[in-house]
């Protein structure tokens, strides 16, 4: 900051001192107004424009964090961490080979620094190269032992290619990460070993389609000689009670239950020695309760025979990247209005205030005013002869109740979707349609299109067959 006089360097200097304080205490926007103060009394301060980038990307505005970045190269064009924050500002912005190219050069000015290597991991992972991800962490952490972000986003990597061996009991790295809250459990941790009459503690952690892929585990969970308590959230009690197995559900939220033992729900395959997702439980293991569909009945029968497509556009909009995996609704259901197809929304949330008189003019059935729980959605889900969704808590139910689901995904995806598949081995009844490139809907969306039509016609085809045999056989013999 030697661009001011000796007054408004000091000031700067507080001023940037300040933000960077902000920036440790999580509070970015303090932090950026801060660096504004300093850059104004020092202005082209290559520190703080590089803070100021830093601050940006934290309050989700990686345009301004690159052009802060940029400009600070102009000043410093060998510094290996503007190159390096620009690069992972660029990943922000789904433009991946320009990240890359910024990483690699950051590596080529200081081969030394782990974060860069860590950064540089990351776009790789955006780009589907998770091998060469798996590389780039290794070598973070070899220059930097322990780092608890960087052994997680390698857990990850491992899971996305399938390593799980490595990957599963890689993947308690997580409890190290600064934005995972610690709770405090009851007893000792279990690792897999008999309970012999000791109390287990299944405590739930993340999302609704975490928790219906780790209802798979509960048959062996009863198997067990001992008592076992399952911390489920409410929207999903119903449908894990109609399992019918000797377990006790625990509403998660409502305290800790008393124990001997306990596990997070996402480490019980670490726990079995059979990691392959074959091999873990048939499916369906959940099935629809008698009943809780009759309320559907009237709404359904307006399909009038029509292919009955159930749509879901986006997940929880409180999942900090779902706007890489939502789709706007008039998007999807312009693609999937074809002849012989009757759309039900099945969107619940937020998102389901998209649904305008645009959609009902083209003719989409509301079925979420009717959708109390997860057990309701599952007697919807259970009524369509399809659901096409983006990933979401719902696609993991349709795969858990053996229901035909195309789930339509983003370039990068979750983990659990392995690479390039487009099946699910966790879920036989799921058909995988992925982006070609970063952002690339149309091509999803023209991809289901026609699939639709194909089956929609074949739909018709098996409907019609019937009435042309009644009418050949009741037509007179010459």
């Amino acid at each position: 900051m030697n661009t001011a006089s000796p007054d408004r360097r000091t000031t700067a200097r507080l001023a940037f001192e300040r933000g960077l304080a902000a920036l440790r205490g999580k509070d970015p926007a303090a932090a950026l107004a801060a660096f504004d103060v300093a850059l104004r009394l020092a202005p082209g301060a290559v520190e703080v424009m590089n803070a100021r980038g830093v601050a940006l990307r934290a309050l989700k505005r990686p345009e301004e964090a690159i052009a802060a970045y940029t400009l600070a190269l102009r000043s410093t064009p060998d510094d290996a961490g503007l190159w390096s924050n620009l690069g992972i500002a660029l990943k922000d912005c789904q433009r991946l080979a320009s990240a890359l190219a910024c990483l690699d050069r950051s590596i080529a000015l200081s081969a030394q620094v782990a974060s860069v290597h860590h950064n540089r991991g990351l776009v790789l992972t955006w780009m589907n190269r998770h091998h060469e991800a798996i590389a780039a962490f290794e070598q973070a952490l070899a220059l930097q032992p322990g780092g608890g972000d960087v052994a997680w986003d390698l857990a990850r990597a491992r899971l996305h290619v399938g390593d799980y061996r490595r990957g599963w009991p890689e993947s308690e790295s997580r409890w190290a990460l600064d934005r995972i809250v610690p709770r405090t459990l009851p007893g000792a941790r279990w690792t897999g070993e008999p309970l012999d009459g000791r109390r287990l503690l299944v405590a739930g952690e993340q999302g609704f389609g975490d928790t219906i892929w780790a209802l798979r585990f509960l048959p062996r969970l009863a198997r067990l000689n001992g008592p076992v308590l399952v911390e489920c959230q409410p929207d999903l009690m119903a449908l894990a009670a109609a399992m019918n197995l000797p377990v006790t559900l625990v509403p998660r939220g409502d305290g800790v239950a008393e124990a001997d033992l306990h596990i997070p729900m996402m480490s019980l395959p670490a726990c079995f020695p059979e990691l392959e997702p074959a091999n873990v439980a048939p499916v369906p293991y959940l099935r629809p309760i008698a009943g809780r569909g009759a309320a559907l009945d009237p709404l359904l029968a307006q399909a009038e025979g029509r292919l009955k497509v159930g749509i879901v556009w986006s997940g929880s909009v409180t999942f900090g990247d779902n706007r890489f995996r939502a789709l706007a609704m008039r998007d999807l259901v312009a693609a999937l209005t074809v002849p012989g197809v009757q759309l039900f929304s099945l969107q619940k949330g937020p998102p389901a205030l998209e649904l305008t008189d645009a959609a009902a003019a083209a003719g989409v059935i509301d079925l979420a005013p009717l959708l109390g729980d997860f057990a309701d959605t599952a007697a919807a889900v259970a009524a369509m002869d399809l659901v096409i969704m983006t990933d979401s808590g719902v696609a993991h139910l349709c795969g858990a109740l053996g229901r035909p689901v195309w789930v339509l995904l983003a370039h990068y995806a979750y983990w659990l979707w392995l690479d390039e598949r487009a099946d699910s081995p966790w879920y036989p009844s799921m058909r995988l349609i992925r982006q070609p490139r970063p952002g690339d809907w149309a091509s999803v969306l023209d991809t289901a299109g026609a699939a639709l039509v194909r089956l929609a016609l074949l739909h018709e085809a098996r409907h019609r067959a019937p009435a042309v045999m009644t009418a050949i056989d009741a037509a007179p013999v010459a």
